[in-house]
């Protein structure tokens, strides 16, 4: 018996670590109460740091188990994705959109009557050029060039200050054609979840070189008891001062007066305005403002954006269009 019991002690002694090791508690002395909602208190040595690890595994388990516990973030819910399956990035990454855009800037005749007499009945005005379209979550900048240009070319027209005699009419035409740097500030306010529809609020400024001529010339009418000056065609240029050919006002005072020279040349060619450089009336530059600027911008991917402009700017009401694809940066 004895062999057989050291042979069993012996077993049991090497079975020991083996048991410790696997993190099972030791018995609890005699007489201890045993609580079985606290855990025992783990041995010291490499038996309490292995029941400590057992316990994190167990708790990281529980955790994994708990349905309330907060699951890693879902791509689709986190990026947002579109009914072809793709993705978006986050609405706060900085986005750069390379494009163009055209606009056709409207100038209405009652804008022309604030400042002067006469003056075209509407003006229609064709620019377009690149643009670059920066998204920065809650903000679109905008910068454009007009390239190859704003075309402001108009045909004859009758045109006089408000406060000169109506003597003082002059045929007027232009060549005139503004090239333009401007920046755009947009609020973007998201349509949908997603923002791939937004609506943008906000304004712009810019500043443009002008070139081109203003040709003028002084004239007289048909019929000086009936003058019409929304119609050039009932209107004829001086070819000089005192032409034979003029006529008078009603009160007696002659067309076609000798104040300024304002006279086809030697040519025949009308007379063209100075430019500011020259000492004339011709600007050589133009400001550029826009407010409200109101826009509907559709992200249909995310590689590709397009947008619809409106709003209203020194140069008249405008309505547009701009499309972009999305830069690899």
């Amino acid at each position: 018996m004895k062999p057989c019991i050291l042979c069993f002690s012996a077993g049991l002694l090497l079975a020991v670590p083996s048991i410790a090791f696997a993190g099972d508690p030791p018995a609890a002395e005699p007489g201890a109460a045993t609580d079985p909602s606290k855990p025992a208190d783990a041995p010291a040595g490499s038996a309490g740091a292995s029941v400590e690890a057992g316990a994190t595994v167990n708790a990281g388990a529980d955790a994994t188990a708990d349905p309330n516990a907060k699951k890693p973030e879902n791509a689709d819910e986190k990026y947002g994705r579109t009914d072809d399956g793709s993705s978006f990035t986050p609405a706060e990454k900085t986005k750069f959109y390379l494009g163009a855009r055209f606009r056709d800037f409207i100038v209405p005749g009652f804008m022309f009557d604030l400042f002067v007499d006469g003056g075209p009945s509407v003006v229609n005005v064709f620019s377009g050029g690149p643009e670059l379209a920066v998204q920065m979550g809650a903000l679109e900048a905008i910068v454009s060039i007009t390239v190859p240009y704003a075309d402001y070319s108009m045909n004859d027209f009758l045109f006089k200050s408000k406060d000169d005699p109506d003597q003082a009419y002059e045929i007027v035409s232009s060549s005139l054609k503004l090239i333009t740097a401007s920046v755009d500030l947009l609020g973007r306010i998201k349509l949908e979840k997603r923002g791939t529809v937004a609506l943008l609020i906000g304004g712009g400024v810019g500043i443009s070189g002008v070139i081109g001529d203003i040709r003028r010339t002084q004239a007289y009418p048909d019929d000086p008891n009936n003058i019409d000056p929304e119609d050039p065609a009932k209107w004829h240029k001086c070819r000089e001062p005192g032409d034979p050919q003029g006529a008078s006002t009603p009160d007696g005072v002659a067309y076609c007066g000798n104040d300024n020279d304002h006279y086809p040349d030697s040519n025949g060619e009308d007379f063209t305005e100075d430019s500011w450089v020259d000492g004339g009336s011709k600007p050589i530059i133009f400001p550029y403002v826009a407010l409200p600027h109101i826009a509907l911008e559709v992200t249909p991917i995310e590689q590709f954006m397009v947008r619809v402009d409106t709003g209203f700017s020194i140069t008249g009401f405008f309505v547009g269009l701009a499309a972009g694809g999305k830069l690899p940066i």
